[in-house]
């Protein structure tokens, strides 16, 4: 790694990172599913027109578009609305050092779908203590039935997002996509799929009078 990539690297975890905090204000006003919708809507109201700019095709194939719906659900709609649900349960910090476990569970599903054939001695080290960390984090034994609830939901949606990446890396990385087409179809594929529950009437949202009157993370 060079030293000029540690910047940026540094920006995208703040990006990222930022992201459950986010959530966790977001809970405060909107339903999980609208929280849902409105990450998926922006993320592809941001990427299409930066496709339209740099003239990139928009995949035509009908069965390209299927397997862009299945890594839509399982990349953006399902761990964003599990986090999302989570949230209300749990502090963001949580959320976010419980998704760092997205790696290990990459790992363990490409072993066991043998997508990834063999596993080094220092993998098979990393993926134990990468574990027993993330069981350290939320200490099932002690904690009370919302958060453990809340602590497996953020787990499942780290599962999702490994169950994605080792699907599009077997019927999405080489279909000749772009960097830009795949990551922009897929929220928009499930923004247009989810938008009928985030149309229906909801109450008006209640903020507190300041949204940061009390911590996010609490």
């Amino acid at each position: 790694m060079t030293r000029s990539a540690l910047p940026r690297i540094g920006l995208l975890a703040l990006i990222w990172g930022s992201a459950f905090l986010w959530i966790k204000l977001a809970d405060r006003g909107f339903s999980a599913v609208e929280v849902t919708f409105a990450r998926l809507t922006l993320g592809a109201a941001v990427l299409f027109p930066v496709m339209l700019v740099r003239r990139e095709k928009i995949p035509r194939s009908a069965r390209l578009w299927l397997h862009i719906a299945v890594a839509a659900l399982l990349a953006n709609a399902l761990p964003y609305l599990l986090f999302a649900v989570a949230e209300q349960t749990v502090n963001s910090s949580t959320a976010g050092i419980i998704n760092a476990t997205t790696p290990l569970w990459t790992m363990t599903f490409a072993l066991a779908t043998r997508h990834q054939k063999t596993v080094s001695l220092r993998q098979a080290a990393g993926l134990f203590v990468g574990f027993a960390g993330a069981v350290l984090i939320f200490t099932p034994w002690h904690a009370a039935s919302g958060l453990l609830s809340g602590s497996l939901e953020c787990l499942a949606a780290s599962a999702s997002y490994a169950v994605s990446y080792i699907y599009m890396d077997r019927f999405l990385a080489r279909r000749g996509l772009g960097p830009r087409p795949s990551p922009t179809c897929c929220p928009w594929s499930r923004s247009c799929s989810a938008s009928w529950s985030s149309a229906r009437p909801s109450p008006q949202p209640r903020w507190p009078a300041s949204p940061w009157s009390s911590p996010a993370w609490r």
